[in-house]
C-alpha cells in the first residue's frame, strides 16, 4: 500500500488552455515523488487538491472534493505551486 500523501489533481472544463496543464501536472509529479498524484474523486479524500486551471475564471467544481486546495491557473503559477508543495511536505515530514 502507497503510505505517500496524497494529491488529488482536478482540471477544469479546459474552454480556455492558455498552457499544457497536463504536462505541468507531470512535471510536479516528476519534481515531488514523495508525494502520490491521482485524478481528484468525491469518495477518496486526499492531502492536497491541486486545481488545474486554464484561466483565472477558476471553474473547476470542487464539489464533494475534500484535501487542502491550491489552484494553478497558468505555467506562471508553477513556482508558487512547489513552494506549496515543499511547504507541505515539510509539515507532515518528521
Amino acid at each position: 500500500m502507497d503510505e505517500r500523501p496524497t494529491v488529488g489533481v482536478k482540471y477544469c472544463g479546459g474552454c480556455n488552455p492558455r498552457y499544457d496543464r497536463v504536462a505541468l501536472v507531470q512535471q510536479l509529479a516528476a519534481a515531488f515523488p514523495r508525494l502520490s498524484f491521482s485524478h481528484a474523486r468525491p469518495e477518496e479524500p486526499r492531502d492536497i487538491l491541486l486545481v488545474v486551471c486554464g484561466c483565472s475564471a477558476r471553474c473547476a467544481d470542487l464539489t464533494g472534493l475534500e484535501g487542502r486546495p491550491f489552484h494553478i491557473c497558468g505555467s506562471g503559477d508553477l513556482k508558487a505551486a512547489e513552494e506549496f508543495l515543499r511547504e507541505f511536505l515539510e509539515e507532515v515530514s518528521p
